[in-house]
């Protein structure tokens, strides 16, 4: 009965205001018109609305709040988007996927659901937007397996159903460590290695980490000496690698590489695992070296005459425990050779042709070493100066007086051509005064673990005194002398113009080389020719014009020396018959010399010489000498030497020779 009043009333009201509106505009239109109030009223009414307040998704007629799950195996799905605006606004949905891998949507809101997953589904309806979380998820099935993939690794089972409990092993190499599992999917993880199978397939992967993660030394060698080129003995030395994760230790000695020794005062163990590498270093005493020195034989009550040691029958026993520090010496037996003081130093002295000396010593290493040797040479003189006042140094050549031998009576090794023992030139011919010990490097050998000798073997007179030999390891192998290079004239070929095949005429004289005459003008008598001038082989009646080549063979490539046995071929007439005077050319003044081709320049020392006397007869004034021509290049096989006479004095050119120069 209420409501009915109220309605009523509600009624009532609503007719009352309606009949005060037309009222009032008709009094207005009255007031305002000319034509007495016929005219009509024009209202303009509002502007249509345009705007959305919202939009919502839909999924089986239900709104969706949040989330919806929908399973693989439907394929599709579809949502629908409900749009609340006004009437003149645009309600056109646009709809999209965050991640279309795992679901598309087209325009009309259907889902193609493609994998398993999550993506954030969004419908936009002008600047309004809902957005949903779709998770599209794999029916399980029971009793459904799936695949287990293990990389790096291996799994008790290849295929398991969703709740199985799956049990992995990892596969480690022996330079990695296992770290931990990477799954590819949401995996209960029941220990370590054991995991929940889920319902679809699991891939696996052992993540490996490098085992070594350092070296080190725990206890050192028993003897850690070394020298070039000669390992570190490993007895006794322990090296262990400890790894990454576990701090595991383990004896990788003899797995280790120990550097050579090089100038430091330790040498690097180097041990490598796989992709990793660690160093490190061990403390050794380098020995540079052995000395065998006359002196130790030294008698104090007579130093001037103690015989000789003899050659040992055996190098063990009682001579291993004596000698073995010292070394020793001993030589041939029942001649003069002994040791003797000389001039302040003690030597193995009175060493004549034929006779042969060897210096033992004991080795702990096999290496390549240098053998150099302190001598004084045996020559006297006499000359014109102030008595005991040394005026000149006398060169022996060591190469002229030995024949070496090491550790074998048939292993002859070459001697440096540079090796020399020297004598002052006093004025008295005593050697006791002139004696002059100078040290020089003689060869090189291998030595070898144990004991070694060195046999020297004196090829002429006049053989220098012996003070000692010291032994001196070093890098690289051993220098193999060369004997050098040379044109012996009296036995070369010699040759006026060049043959046909010069390798093939060459052939058979690589010892003694060969030479070539080239005449340069025409002449009737004093053809150029090579003969003896007293016990020299040389070229005579040279002209200007005249060409003489030199060809000399090479064993090896190498930088030498080039000398020349040659004499002035000008003479003078003086007054007396005794020579009075040296008349000298000056090489490089009168020939120009080409080496291979190559324009030559001489030392400007290199000259020829002959005696002025009151007869201009040149066999009576010859003075045949050798002189150094230049320092030179010599490569392997033949090469040659040209002289060309151009100018100035003459000179008669005799064998021309090259010594290797051998740098230490």
């Amino acid at each position: 009965m209420k409501s009915k009043l109220k309605l009523m009333l509600i009624g009532v009201l609503t007719f009352v205001l309606a009949l005060s509106l037309v009222g009032f505009v008709g009094c207005a239109s009255g007031g305002n018109s000319s034509d007495g109030g016929k005219s009509e009223t024009i209202v303009t009414p509002p502007e249509k609305l345009a705007k959305v307040y919202s939009v919502t998704m839909s999924y089986n007629g239900e709104a969706v709040d949040g989330t919806i799950t929908a399973e693989l195996s439907l394929g599709e799905i579809t949502v629908t988007a409900n749009v609340r605006k006004d009437e003149a606004a645009d309600g056109t949905v646009t709809f999209s996927s965050s991640v279309p891998e795992v679901a598309e949507i087209a325009q009309s809101g259907l889902i193609t659901l493609k994998s398993k997953g999550e993506t954030v589904i969004t419908a936009t309806a002008g600047d309004k937007k809902h957005e949903i979380v779709l998770t599209v998820t794999a029916k399980m099935q029971t009793g459904e397996k799936h695949v287990i993939t293990v990389t790096d690794g291996e799994a008790s089972v290849a295929e398991a159903a969703a709740g199985d409990v799956v049990t992995i092993t990892p596969a480690i190499p022996e330079d990695k460590e296992f770290l931990e599992w990477d799954f590819s999917d949401n995996v209960t993880i029941v220990n370590g290695n054991e995991f929940v199978m889920p319902g679809g397939d699991v891939k696996i992967k052992a993540r490996l980490v490098n085992k070594l993660a350092s070296l080190t030394v725990m206890e050192q060698p028993l003897d850690n000496r070394v020298t070039f080129g000669s390992p570190l003995n490993k007895e006794g030395l322990k090296i262990y690698a400890k790894s990454v994760i576990s701090g595991e230790e383990w004896d990788v000695t003899e797995s280790c590489v120990i550097s050579d020794f090089t100038d430091e005062d330790f040498v690097t163990a180097t041990y490598t695992l796989g992709e990793v590498t660690k160093t490190a270093q061990i403390p050794v005493n380098f020995v540079a070296g052995y000395e065998v020195n006359a002196k130790s034989f030294k008698n104090p009550d007579n130093d001037d005459n103690v015989a000789m040691n003899p050659i040992p029958e055996t190098l063990d026993g009682e001579f291993d425990e004596k000698y073995k520090e010292s070394g020793y010496i001993c030589g041939t037996q029942g001649q003069t050779l002994r040791f003797s003081m000389q001039n302040g130093t003690y030597s193995a002295s009175n060493f004549d042709k034929n006779q042969s000396l060897y210096f033992y010593f004991y080795s702990d290493f096999k290496a390549t070493a240098r053998i150099r040797i302190s001598a004084a040479s045996t020559r006297t003189y006499r000359t014109d100066g102030a008595s005991g006042t040394p005026d000149a140094v006398y060169e022996t050549v060591l190469a002229d007086k030995f024949k070496l031998y090491f550790n074998a009576s048939n292993a002859e090794v070459g001697v440096n051509p540079s090796a020399k023992a020297e004598a002052f030139k006093l004025g008295w011919a005593s050697w006791a005064v002139c004696g002059h010990s100078s040290e020089s490097w003689l060869t090189d050998v291998v030595v070898e673990k144990g004991w070694n000798y060195l046999r020297i073997d004196s090829i002429d007179y006049e053989t220098p005194n012996i003070a000692y030999i010291k032994v001196q390891f070093r890098n690289g192998d051993p220098v193999e002398f060369a004997d050098g290079a040379k044109t012996e004239l009296a036995s070369a070929l010699i040759m006026k113009e060049l043959p046909e095949d010069l390798e093939k005429a060459l052939k058979g004289y690589e010892q003694v080389g060969a030479a070539l005459l080239e005449q340069g003008n025409d002449r009737t008598t004093n053809t150029l020719t090579i003969r003896p001038e007293g016990s020299s082989h040389s070229t005579a009646c040279m002209v200007l014009g005249d060409k003489v080549t030199f060809y000399v063979y090479s064993e090896v490539d190498g930088v030498a020396k080039a000398y020349i046995n040659t004499a002035s071929g000008d003479v003078g007439s003086y007054i007396n018959g005794t020579p009075n005077s040296v008349k000298e050319v000056i090489l490089k003044n009168s020939f120009s010399v080409k080496l291979n081709g190559a324009d030559l320049t001489l030392n400007d020392d290199a000259k020829a010489e002959a005696y002025s006397q009151d007869t201009a007869s040149w066999s009576v004034c010859q003075h045949f000498a050798v002189t150094e021509l230049a320092t030179v290049t010599l490569k392997k096989g033949w090469n040659t030497m040209q002289f060309l006479y151009a100018q100035g004095g003459q000179a008669n050119l005799g064998d021309l020779t090259f010594k290797f120069i051998y740098e230490e």
